[in-house]
Parts: structure tokens; sequence; C-alpha cells
């Protein structure tokens, strides 16, 4: 958790640390490093806009695993609270000596193919309940055309999972916006310092 550098009523902390993006994350997040363990496969964070050279240290490994927010789609029902699904796409990276070794492994300790960790992603992926959230979900699996610095012998695999009907936990907010829609505001008029004024923004003003 990013530690506060600012008054508690700089901003509410659901927004910062925890509401349901943050939530949905790092659920994702969790069931890929059991899928996964961290002593076999190496777990990243793909940037939103992924250059050839984060892509480079990604795939340095032999065995990787990148994980990156897509979108947040309106639901058709969705009317005065926004609700929608949200998306994260998963990219399994898999490298071995020949095309055949990447599709199905090799006897080596961690020496898995990119079926079989398609196969443990969808297995830990689909159908898990995370409290908050709802159901997480696989939609799709895919093998995108692999990129002109992708060598033969290198495989991304992708997986897609979502949350359906997401949408912001209100009462987690409203516990916390009378000190973020409160704020003292200090005003000077021709170099002479007023006194203290407290705006109140919300509905019951």
């Amino acid at each position: 958790m990013v530690e506060r550098t600012f008054s508690a009523d700089q901003y509410p902390d659901a927004l910062l640390h925890g509401d349901v993006l943050v939530k949905a994350f790092r659920a994702v997040q969790r069931q890929l490093k059991i899928a996964f363990p961290e002593e076999g496969f190496k777990h990243h964070v793909v940037p939103p806009s992924p250059t050839k050279s984060v892509w480079d240290r990604i795939l340095t490994g032999k065995l990787s695993v990148g994980l990156a927010f897509s979108r947040w789609t309106a639901e058709a029902k969705s009317g005065t609270s926004f609700r929608g699904t949200l998306s994260f796409p998963v990219f399994l990276i898999v490298k071995h000596s020949n095309p055949e070794a990447v599709y199905f492994g090799t006897s080596d300790k961690w020496g898995v193919g990119v079926l079989g960790m398609t196969e443990m992603a969808v297995a830990m992926l689909h159908n898990v309940s995370i409290n908050g959230l709802g159901i997480m979900r696989v939609r799709a699996v895919s093998f995108p055309d692999g990129a002109e610095w992708l060598d033969a012998n290198t495989a991304i695999g992708g997986v897609e999972v979502y949350f359906e009907d997401v949408g912001l936990s209100n009462d987690l907010l409203l516990g916390q916006l009378p000190d973020f829609l409160t704020l003292a505001e200090t005003w000077t008029v021709d170099g002479n310092t007023q006194p203290q004024t407290t705006l109140n923004v919300r509905e019951d003003a």
C-alpha cells in the first residue's frame, strides 16, 4: 500500500487504495501467483502502453506472467450509477529450445509449455468468487500473431479475465466524503487574510 504524504482529507482512501479496480487487479494477481509460483515464474505488471523495451525486459525470463488492465465497459442496464465489465489481459510467456517444446514443455523442472500454462491459468482464473466483486471469469484464450522481434522459440499466450456488473463501492466512498467535501479554505483579499471558510458542496448544505 502507498503511504499517504498528505492529510487524510486530501482524497478518499477508498479511491487511492482499495476500490473496485484495485481489488480486481489484486485478485487476478493473487490467483496468478498461486497458479504460477514465483520461484519458477517471473511476474510483471504490464504498463498501459508497453514499448518494445518493456517487452524485451519481460521476455528475458524463460517463464513469465504479465498482467494489465484493459477496460471498464458500461453495461446496457447501467443507469444513474455506473456499472460495467472489468477486463484484464493476462500474458503467458514461454521460451524453450524449439517450437514443439514451446507448446508441450519439457521434462525439466519448470519445463511447462504454453499450452499447459494456458490450461492452468483457465483453471485458476475462471469461476472464482471474489468478495465484493462477484465472479472472476475467463472470456477468451488466444495466441496473438508474433511480432517481428519475437523469435520462433518464444510464445505469448493471451488470457482475458473479466468481472461483470461492477460499480464503485458507494458505501465505502460515502463514508469518507464528508472530510473530502468540507475542505477549509483561506482567502486573501487585497493582501489581507480573511477568516477561514469551510466549503460544503453536499446536497444538504
